[in-house]
């Protein structure tokens, strides 16, 4: 089951989020802060990671920073939710791509099917990175190789 972390200092707002995504079969994780999302993912993972732009303690950019130091080889997406409408961006702009690491970001206030449409196609993005992955090393792991050539002699 598809399991995303919903991270957002307004409360109404996750509940809004959660039933929608549980309604979609989505597994949900709430976190009102960043200390909080840390300290949820190190025992449930995410595949997706919704974070705020702002909120208390510690900013969504802030936090994704720490995801990446804490969980340098994690392979959940991150969705920035901004209420700022100047720094929303449209879906998969290079800027957010860049930078600063989030695959995504959405606008608040926002319809809630087309975000559960973005969820839905980062989601199938995480598996088809996913089964890249693997998929290399199937292939690796067919022709007997393993990485570069290793010279065991001088």
């Amino acid at each position: 089951m598809p399991s995303v972390l919903i991270v957002d200092d307004l409360e109404p707002l996750r509940s809004l989020i959660r039933f929608s995504l549980e309604r979609e079969g989505f597994q949900v994780s709430e976190a009102s802060n960043g200390r909080e999302a840390l300290e949820r993912y190190r025992t449930a993972p995410a595949d997706i990671v919704l974070l705020d732009l702002s909120m208390p303690e510690c900013d969504g950019p802030t936090t994704l920073r720490r995801f990446k130091q804490e969980f340098p080889q994690t392979r959940s997406r991150f969705i920035l939710l901004s209420g700022d409408p100047g720094r929303a961006e449209p879906a998969h702009s290079p800027h957010l791509n860049g930078a600063n690491g989030f695959h995504c970001t959405i606008a608040k206030p926002f319809e809630l099917d087309t975000f559960v449409d973005l969820v839905r196609r980062e989601y199938a993005a995480k598996v088809a990175d996913d089964a890249g992955l693997i998929s290399d090393l199937t292939s690796n792991t067919a022709a007997g190789s393993f990485g570069p050539p290793l010279s065991l002699t001088s």
